[in-house]
């Protein structure tokens, strides 16, 4: 029994560390300008010695690098891993979401759900802001919100759910202020994600334009998957 709780406990420890290393990545790869050890404790609420522990440990693995002035940025070891997040998505959605969203003259973006059943985000995989001139909204590729807000939410939570499918979802102002989104569904099939594309923009997205454009995208993205 002794000897159960033990290999009980050494297995909560690791993935406590496990958790607490990959939060620290995430924060060291957000910041531009790199951050401190202090930097590091502070965001993780924990020890000098350990952030400091950690950081070396990704410093080992080429996922992080420490400059001259005693600064960790993201490192080359972080260009595979993104090379890896949903390589083939984002491989056929590159060129149809792109040219969508120049026709369009607003940012497109192929977003999937991920997360445990209940806790599930929706996370963009590809963002394609339009090659033209002028004002438009854009985000990071990975950025997340909460399943249940806006189009791209609807879309796939409506993927999840295997009920049928609407052409399109519209909402106003539930992920951003003063923001409209239009999501399309992109079904895969098989083990694939729930994805969609989706249309964020200041202006109201008139459907009858933009649903066409950005169908004939998704149906290229079905069909290079």
């Amino acid at each position: 029994m002794a000897a159960e709780r033990e290999e009980g406990q050494s297995r909560t420890r690791g993935a406590q560390t496990l958790a607490r290393g990959l939060r620290v990545l995430k924060f060291v790869a957000a910041a531009d300008d790199g951050v401190t050890i202090g930097q590091v404790a502070d965001f993780a609420q924990i020890h000098r010695s350990m952030a400091y522990r950690i950081l070396e440990a990704l410093v080992d693995s080429a996922l992080v690098t420490r400059a001259a002035s005693g600064r960790y940025y993201g490192a080359s070891g972080l260009l595979a891993l993104g090379r890896g997040g949903y390589a083939g998505l984002r491989q056929a959605g590159l060129e149809p979401v792109q040219t969508a969203a120049n026709q369009l003259g607003v940012t497109l973006a192929l977003l999937v759900a991920e997360g445990a059943a209940g806790r599930e985000n929706a996370t963009a995989v590809l963002v394609c802001a339009p090659a033209t001139l002028g004002f438009h909204i854009t985000f990071a590729e990975g950025s997340s919100h909460p399943l249940h807000l806006g189009a791209a939410g609807a879309a796939l939570t409506a993927i999840l759910e295997g009920g049928p499918l609407e052409t399109h979802y519209t909402t106003y102002g539930e992920v951003e202020p003063y923001m409209y989104g239009l999501a399309v569904p992109v079904v895969l099939g098989g083990s694939a994600p729930a994805a969609c594309l989706v249309a964020i923009s200041q202006r109201e997205t008139d459907p009858e334009r933009f649903v066409p454009v950005m169908t004939q995208a998704v149906e290229q993205i079905v069909t290079e998957s």
